[in-house]
């Protein structure tokens, strides 16, 4: 989930990421690699990376397309201020809009990097100390904007009148009253937003800061005033879902919804052909997970200030909405181009992947959801195995793990720039042996806010200590379970997981205990310079696994 504010395109602003329901574990022995399904691809985007001189073994290698392992992504670096050759060292890169001037520089380092826009499905950003930068949120038609239940005017009010008289304040369903208002809300009055200082209960008036963004105008009683939705500061939710006013914002075009509108806007992002393709950021269902836990009292869809005891149409219709969004793309910019997603709608057969933002967390998961739920599965938003097996080539799913997991409130301090700062080794060689399980790409970033421009961390583990990327070739077969035979101490734990590559082996233990495990053969560790007690160079027959790791072993 993320976003990029254009004034500072370094900060990320992305949304919360809520509580998972917990879903029933399942254990799998063998794990399908490749879609079968395949979109044409563009020859002037090629999707072969560079494939270093891979050693023969005996057995027959699969069929692969894309580059060798291990396979790595990054989002929002700062082309301005990080070398383009670190950059380039990744196999994709999120960049935006706003660093169009580093597409060209950056194939010249790696002609067969993919470089992604970005995009997002139902926020939009804004930012009160530049008004030059919030000309689209400017464009978009009022009744697009997802808002709370809401009031009406109870009286005419002049463009510069701050008291502001509203005929109710509150809102029942019979099951619970909620405040329609509260110090601090955005609030929407037609085409004009306006900002809470207070609230009169007595007199029933509200006391803002007028023409907050959009502009102040003149208001009839009986007009509706109502708080904008938002999930993180300086952005508001647009209406995803089929239940939107529709509205005309190109006359050539007639009245429609934001879900139609922001599928040819997307189409326009990718004007130019350098893109590899987009990410769509904020594309998630169940919308109504936020209600309570935040800024969000309510929620109400079409604009009728009714306050609902059941959201469940309103999610059906939020998950149509991405539906019509996504289908309105993929036609605008037919099967040349990827789509990615962030923690996306489970369309597969539209998007070229999707990515999985902060997994694992610090618990080993996502938040209740066990790590093999979100891997193997079932996972109501699609596992990564889900998403490796089901959406076409080029896929480009990824696991985006952070060294710090945390929600900034304000401005994030960035760890990176500290004195000493050592990354937390064993987080990111589980998100990375996780992600080798299967096809996927790996990234390792600092925080939500800021991804790459924070810093472009680089590991022993991503080029063999600097000796080659790709240096594990490709898979030999699918990802298996450890037999119990070879685990000390003996455990029926089923989350202890080995996939073997071309030039080496791959070992996760997502258990909650440490266990060695037997080798089918002599192996060596990277001869490493960050974590030295783990990667030694050495010899090996068997490894101790601590509990949340993993390790990448070579042929010797």
């Amino acid at each position: 989930m993320g976003k990029m504010v254009i004034k500072n395109p370094y900060l990320r602003i992305t949304i919360v990421i809520a509580l998972l329901m917990t879903i029933l574990q399942t254990s799998c022995s063998s794990l399908p690699l490749d879609s079968t399904v395949s979109l044409t691809p563009n020859p002037s985007l090629p999707f072969t990376g560079i494939v270093p001189a891979i050693a023969q073994t005996s057995t027959p290698v699969m069929n692969h397309t894309g580059p060798s392992f291990p396979r790595l992504g990054m989002w929002w670096p700062n082309g301005w201020h990080q070398p383009l050759e670190d950059i380039a060292r990744y196999d994709w890169v999120i960049l935006g809009n706003w660093q169009t001037q580093f597409i060209d520089p950056l194939r010249e380092l790696n002609s067969q990097i993919l470089l992604f826009t970005s995009t997002d499905a139902c926020e939009l950003h804004y930012d009160s100390g530049d008004p030059a930068s919030n000309q689209e949120i400017l464009k978009i038609p009022y009744q697009w904007f997802l808002t709370q239940v809401g009031s009406t005017l109870s009286a005419d009010v002049d463009s510069t009148q701050t008291t502001l008289p509203v005929n109710t304040l509150s809102a029942s369903n019979g099951k619970k009253t909620i405040d329609l208002f509260l110090p601090g809300d955005y609030v929407l009055i037609e085409n004009e937003s306006v900002y809470i200082e207070s609230v009169d209960r007595m007199n029933q008036t509200l006391t803002v800061k007028r023409g907050y963004i959009r502009p102040a105008s003149i208001h009839k009683v009986g007009t509706r005033i109502a708080a904008h939705v938002y999930t993180w500061p300086n952005t508001w939710m647009l209406n995803v879902s089929t239940l939107s006013p529709r509205a005309i914002a190109d006359s050539s075009i007639g009245p429609e919804i934001w879900s139609e509108y922001n599928g040819r806007l997307g189409e326009h992002l990718l004007d130019d052909p350098g893109w590899s393709g987009i990410l769509i950021d904020r594309s998630d269902t169940d919308q109504s997970r936020y209600i309570d836990g935040s800024t969000i009292r309510s929620i109400d869809p079409d604009m009728s200030n009714r306050l609902l005891s059941d959201y469940t149409a309103f999610d059906t219709a939020w998950k149509d909405g991405l539906r019509l969004y996504l289908d309105t793309l993929r036609q605008a910019i037919g099967s040349q181009r990827t789509i990615l997603l962030n923690w996306g709608v489970e369309y597969y057969e539209l998007v070229n992947g999707n990515n999985f933002e902060g997994f694992p967390d610090d618990t080993g998961g996502l938040g209740h959801n066990s790590w093999h739920s979100v891997v193997v599965g079932p996972f109501h938003r699609g596992s990564y195995f889900d998403w490796i097996k089901k959406s076409p080539q080029p896929n480009v799913t990824m696991i985006e793990t952070y060294e710090d997991n945390s929600i900034p409130s304000g401005s994030y301090e960035n760890r990176c720039e500290q004195p000493g700062f050592q990354p937390n080794y064993r987080k990111m060689r589980f998100g990375l042996t996780t992600t080798l399980l299967n096809n996927g790409y790996f990234s390792y970033e600092m925080n939500t806010a800021g991804h790459g421009s924070l810093c472009l961390m680089w590991f022993d583990e991503y080029d063999n200590t600097g000796t080659d990327r790709g240096y594990l070739g490709y898979p030999l077969g699918d990802a298996y379970q450890v037999e119990s035979s070879r685990l000390t101490p003996h455990t029926n734990e089923s989350d202890i997981w080995q996939r073997n590559y071309e030039n080496g082996i791959v070992l996760v233990n997502a258990t909650s205990t440490s266990i060695t495990i037997l080798l089918d053969g002599t192996f060596r560790k990277i001869i490493g310079t960050q974590d030295p007690v783990v990667n030694d160079g050495s010899l090996v027959t068997q490894v101790t696994l601590q509990q949340k790791d993993g390790i990448i072993l070579l042929r010797p």
